[in-house]
């Protein structure tokens, strides 16, 4: 499912996101694994719940 193009997609959309929410936290390379050990779980990149990638919605 990794290189589905749906997903590709999904991560190009959360790249901004994904980003501040790096600097936000100062341990950009935590908060960029836990994002990439995440995708693998991702059944639907378009459902909602494909956000939980990057952790607590508000923050």
């Amino acid at each position: 499912m990794f290189y589905d193009e749906r997903l590709l997609e999904f991560i190009e959309k959360i790249n901004g996101i994904a980003l501040r929410k790096a600097e936000l936290s100062g341990d950009k390379v935590d908060v960029y694994s836990r994002i990439f050990q995440s995708l693998t779980q991702i059944e639907d990149p378009e459902d909602i719940t494909a956000l939980e990638v990057l952790g607590e919605l508000g923050g």
